[in-house]
């Protein structure tokens, strides 16, 4: 690895170190992108997880992205002492303000980021439109991730950033998505969804903690639950634009047998006759009896395992 320079934020407390860096893609030619790699120390003060940016090479001058960088990280640090931290999935929205024209950041885990040796837990900011950081609020920040993966080719996302990228076409993704017409919209990134051996697994951790009404969720009102990705899923669900597509498409790590499938959102309604589920865009829907409905959301409350045996797509929520 090429040596480290430090640049100072705050004296004795916080700094970034930074360093040239080759990403390297997973093609037969392996295929590199020369950027830059900037790391914060001095966040896990105030419990904040330290962050990585990865920005491509030659389209700004170093010393402005250091500054920008290093006043982005000093805003963090001025939160986290207040006790507003960031995790993955969460995001950032500026103001009137931009980076290098880019309105927001969504956070993604650089646990996956093995061509970055890390010290600690440490999270991957990427860079997003307007469009794209208010999709991330409306359709959950796996999706965007999961797009941009597409994009890139490379699973989960892309742990880089290219400032002069086209943007994601959010408009149009919103005017195909089912997702758009659901009104009740649950962000969980403290949960993951997965289809393995034609199970539809829900694990959901025990301190995630959801309000609910207390004449419970309406049995007319069908639901949208915005999870995060499981550490051990070999692929996940994508949303796609292409008509002649057939059936749903996944982005997966190199020599992955696809057994283990995450998806970007699980869609639920109730008033059925019967138990019913699929593969629907870049996730799942499920169609539940009124009795099965209650029965959930009461399990959800009161955080206990639920399941609904099926011949085709089967059901399961755990607490972990």
């Amino acid at each position: 690895m090429e040596p480290k320079l430090k640049f100072e934020i705050i004296p004795q407390e916080l700094y970034v170190e930074f360093f040239p860096h080759e990403v390297i893609l997973p093609t037969e030619t392996n295929q590199t992108i020369a950027t830059t790699a900037f790391v914060s120390k001095g966040l896990r003060k105030h419990g904040q997880k330290e962050l990585l940016v990865v920005v491509k090479d030659g389209l700004v001058a170093k010393d402005d992205l250091l500054q920008s960088i290093g006043m982005l990280v000093k805003t963090i640090y001025q939160l986290a002492a207040q006790g507003r931290i960031v995790d993955v999935g969460d995001f950032t929205q500026f103001g009137q303000s931009d980076l290098f024209g880019w309105k927001g950041i969504v956070y993604a885990d650089a646990a996956a980021v093995s061509q970055i040796p890390l010290d600690e837990p440490a999270l991957a900011m990427l860079f997003l439109s307007l469009e794209e950081v208010q999709a991330v609020q409306e359709y959950g920040s796996l999706r965007i991730l999961s797009m941009l993966g597409k994009k890139y080719r490379y699973y989960p996302n892309p742990y880089w950033n290219e400032l002069n990228r086209d943007h994601l076409p959010i408009q149009a993704m919103k005017e195909r998505s089912l997702v758009t017409r659901i009104g009740g919209r649950l962000t969980l990134n403290g949960a993951h969804i997965t289809l393995h051996n034609d199970q539809i697994t829900l694990q959901v951790s025990q301190s995630v903690n959801v309000e609910f009404p207390p004449q419970g969720i309406p049995t007319d009102q069908p639901v949208a639950i915005f999870p995060g990705l499981n550490e051990m899923a070999n692929g996940c669900l994508t949303f796609t634009f292409d008509d002649q597509t057939q059936g749903p498409e996944a982005i997966t790590p190199p020599n992955s047998d696809g057994s283990h499938i995450g998806g970007c959102v699980i869609v639920a309604g109730a008033g059925q006759d019967t138990y019913s589920a699929r593969i629907a865009e870049d996730g799942f829907a499920m169609l539940l009896t009124n009795d099965q409905w209650n029965t959930w959301w009461q399990a959800f409350q009161n955080k206990q395992d639920f399941s609904i045996p099926s011949s085709s797509l089967s059901f399961k929520m755990q607490f972990v």
